[in-house]
């Protein structure tokens, strides 16, 4: 990824970019964020659900969430690319990041893309 990461949060039904500064467990590419806000109200409602997941589950125990909503895809090696599967309504959906760790040795979510299957092209 060349383009510059943007620290992310989600505060209520709201995904927010933090000050560059700010230390954060999400950061994306803008071309990340143009493709989130072209999701459908729906669909952006949905991802966040899914996103909140991830943030607990690594909160609660520093691991991903299994199968089905998060899975590491095949084939590729470095970096390892998980996908999420955030739209259970709708096979089409998906996201995909990758995983870095913080100056602590937390892991660290950068979402790479979010659609449907034109993200595999290239994830």
């Amino acid at each position: 990824m060349d383009e510059e990461l943007v620290p992310l949060t989600i505060r209520g039904d709201v995904l927010e970019q933090l000050p560059g500064s700010a230390m954060a467990r999400f950061y994306a590419p803008p071309s990340f964020l143009a493709e989130y806000f072209a999701l459908t109200v729906q669909e952006r409602a949905r991802f966040r659900q899914a996103w909140q997941k991830i943030s607990l589950a690594l909160d609660t125990t520093g691991q991903l969430p299994p199968p089905p909503l998060v899975d590491k895809m095949t084939g590729k090696k470095k970096p390892v690319i998980y996908e999420v599967r955030w739209d259970q309504s709708s096979a089409n959906k998906r996201a995909t990041f990758h995983l870095e760790q913080d100056a602590q040795g937390q892991p660290v979510v950068v979402w790479r893309r979010i659609g449907d299957h034109h993200i595999y092209i290239n994830p």
